[in-house]
């Protein structure tokens, strides 16, 4: 694994421990994102906002809570558990008995479609995804129906991770958003958490690859008709914002 993914030694120790206990434990999402494509912003210095931790476990909830008996369960099903550590919380993810390469598809976007076990210097990559991310291309990861479909959420996602790495779309990935929106637009987050994610793609080391994808995918038409394309040219220009 590239030397660039150093834990702070609090989530390093909690993977320890699960791993002493069995549960095999893998680096997942923004944690080796940015390790293997570090940002415009971590290059030049601009304020960053914190990383999200996130672990994928080879164990049930159950097992994952009588490790961790002070952890929250915080998704539906116990499909998300989180655990307070000095470093901030950090999402763990049982993969209960389901393979991990199986696991990694259902998250739909390439950047989450690989995982890295530091105990045993592992990789997943069950569509050599992480070659493509490298190079500086976002494109979809899903072995079923149209990501965008099942979870419109993922507008806003791709949106997020163009402008934090400044990637490119793929023409699959812009073909099935395009053929998603019609009927995933009433699911799709507005108002607060909308507006959430637009602050996030503002402040990101590339905004303008993200208000791009929103406009190519339909999303800007439809939420914010008449919207002045020039305006990403304009965002594209400003210089990046500097800590403190």
């Amino acid at each position: 694994m590239p030397s660039a993914l150093e834990w702070p030694q609090p989530i390093a120790d909690l993977a320890q421990r699960l791993e002493d206990q069995g549960i095999a434990t893998w680096s997942h999402g923004e944690d080796l994102q940015s390790a293997l494509r570090p940002t415009a912003a971590r290059e030049t210095g601009s304020a960053t906002r914190a990383l999200t931790h996130s672990l994928l476990c080879e164990a049930d909830a159950t097992s994952l809570l009588a490790v961790l008996p002070r952890a929250v369960v915080t998704a539906r099903r116990a499909h998300r558990i989180t655990q307070a550590t000095a470093a901030g919380p950090v999402d763990l993810i049982p993969l209960d008995d389901r393979p991990i390469e199986t696991r990694l598809l259902d998250f739909g976007l390439a950047p989450f479609a690989f995982a890295f076990r530091p105990r045993t210097s592992a990789w997943c990559d069950p569509l050599a995804a992480r070659a493509g991310f490298e190079a500086g291309l976002l494109a979809p990861a899903t072995a079923g129906p149209n990501p965008f479909e099942l979870a419109p959420r993922r507008f806003w996602i791709a949106a997020r991770l163009l402008a934090e790495h400044a990637l490119e779309p793929t023409a699959a990935l812009l073909a099935l958003a395009r053929a998603a929106l019609p009927d995933a637009l009433d699911r799709l987050p507005a108002a607060a958490p909308a507006r959430r994610e637009l602050s996030r793609i503002l402040a990101a080391p590339a905004p303008a690859k993200g208000l791009a994808w929103l406009r190519e995918s339909g999303v800007s038409d439809a939420l914010f008709p008449g919207l002045d394309p020039a305006g990403e040219l304009r965002i594209a220009r400003l210089a990046p914002s500097k800590p403190g």
